[in-house]
């Protein structure tokens, strides 16, 4: 898409091009995608790929004023320039988000608990950090499906029930180095289903233990399911 900026000027005494009619868009790295997103209000379904080139901080500026997106998928670059997750971002229709090689530092995934209406939170390379550790304040509240995949350099995670009030999924994918799933994880009265994929062989004795808690306590319906596990 051409720059904004440019197809303006040569409107002269013509109003601002917004294209507020428009709900879904898929758009490739480009210099002036801030532009773009200042220029599409209503969006409802916004992917973007391949963000090598991209201005992060307006990109970001931009994401906080569409207040109707409801489906959200980055996909950026291995190489791009370390970049932080603001705290305040506040999208309050969100509700499905897709990160893959963002690389955010892990001290910013909790900013994604300001989401009021996420429901389902997919992380590829997403965040970079050994810990994720969530204190009582940070709060998922209406996330039901939750999958962290190929964060290396997870070691540890901690979290409480009411850090996942509504969790009805959690897949792990690719994290070799996670030394257990939370014990309260089991906690989560609405949790269905964990799935652990090439994860680590104490990651997969922690779920399984999980499930068998669970079955003491008289819940037969968590289901647990390992795949190809590592033997780390």
């Amino acid at each position: 898409m051409p720059n904004p900026l440019e197809a303006e000027s040569l409107c002269i005494g013509e109003q601002p091009l917004f294209l507020n009619n428009l709900q879904k868009l898929a758009l490739p790295s480009s210099p002036f995608l801030a532009e773009i997103l200042r220029r599409t209000p209503n969006l409802k379904k916004l992917q973007i790929v391949d963000m090598k080139h991209a201005d992060w901080p307006a990109i970001l500026d931009s994401l906080i004023l569409l207040q109707k997106l409801e489906t959200l998928a980055i996909k950026a670059e291995r190489n791009i320039d370390p970049i932080n997750l603001p705290r305040d971002i506040f999208l309050h229709n969100l509700k499905q988000l897709r990160l893959s090689r963002t690389y955010f530092p892990g001290e910013d995934m909790v900013a994604l608990a300001n989401l009021p209406n996420l429901e389902v939170l997919k992380t590829r390379y997403a965040f970079w950090g050994t810990d994720w550790r969530l204190n009582e304040d940070v709060v998922f509240h209406k996330l039901k499906y939750l999958l962290l995949e190929s964060t290396y350099n997870l070691e540890r995670w901690e979290t409480a029930s009411d850090n996942f009030p509504m969790l009805e999924q959690l897949l792990l994918f690719g994290l070799q180095n996670l030394e257990e799933i939370p014990h309260s994880i089991g906690e989560i009265m609405t949790l269905k289903f964990i799935q652990i994929q090439w994860c680590s062989s104490a990651a997969a004795a922690s779920a399984k233990k999980i499930q068998e808690e669970q079955k003491s306590c008289g819940n037969d319906s968590l289901e647990v399911r390992i795949i190809f596990n590592s033997s780390t």
